[in-house]
């Protein structure tokens, strides 16, 4: 009889794990929908790409290129420290 009970104990606990790790499974999952639905509610995606900041006097803005792609990814205006001359000596 007792060896009966820690049997059917061993067993519950056995099912209880396997439920555990299938919640896991399933939950990973829906987190994978929701990400996939949120990106095609909004029509897009945020990532990050590496930039090369560099300024441009002519329009007096710093312009973020792209180092994958070489594009134009963001101008930023320059403040006036940043067209301020600096004395060599």
């Amino acid at each position: 009889m007792a060896q009966k009970i820690v049997t059917l104990q061993q067993t519950e606990d056995d099912l209880k794990a396997i439920k555990s790790d299938y919640k896991s499974r399933i939950d990973v999952n829906q987190a994978g929908i929701n990400l996939s639905a949120t990106r095609l509610t909004s029509g897009y995606e945020m990532r990050s790409a590496k930039c090369e900041v560099r300024p441009d006097y002519a329009k007096k803005v710093w312009e973020y290129i792209r180092v994958d792609t070489g594009e134009i990814a963001k101008t930023k205006d320059m403040t006036a420290d940043d067209l301020q001359m600096e004395f060599e000596e």
